[in-house]
């Protein structure tokens, strides 16, 4: 049952945008969500891009301190923060942008531009599609527990 629903419209403009409130189970929401939006300053391990990643909907997240950049990247890419990378970045499954500054029009175009592009540009859109569920299983239980047992016995 969806609770305090909000049209966006509401907001200024028409996008189908929903407030729903909190939700025991998200997993509904997300099969019907194209793409999933984390515009976080911060985080500590966003839960919500390994969920969306369960139900194969590609994610944009801000390269926020510890998280997306280590969700939608492997150990080959560097975590180093202070690192300068160029934005869009495509990872596995989504794509990492820079924490959304409102005072920046910079970063805010990238997040538009790279929005725009994920919806107009189906190829793209497919290849982050099908890149999620092979990167999800790195989250799984068994890639954990086996990770944890190389922890404990080495």
């Amino acid at each position: 049952q969806y609770i305090d629903i909000k049209r966006s419209s509401q907001l200024g403009n028409s996008y189908d945008i929903y407030f729903c409130g909190f939700q025991n189970n998200v997993f509904p929401f997300y099969k019907l969500s194209s793409v999933t939006i984390i515009t976080s300053f911060t985080e500590g391990f966003p839960n919500t891009i390994i969920e969306s990643m369960q139900c194969q909907v590609p994610v944009l997240a801000s390269d926020c301190m510890t998280g997306p950049r280590e969700i939608l990247f492997d150990k080959s890419f560097s975590y180093d923060y202070y690192l300068k990378i160029d934005y869009p970045k495509y990872g596995y499954g989504g794509i990492l942008l820079p924490v959304p500054e409102f005072s920046d029009p910079i970063s805010i175009n990238i997040w538009v531009n790279t929005l725009l592009d994920i919806q107009s540009n189906s190829t793209l859109y497919t290849r982050l599609m099908d890149q999620t569920s092979i990167n999800v299983k790195r989250f799984n239980e068994y890639s954990s527990i086996s990770k944890w047992v190389e922890i404990i016995v080495n």
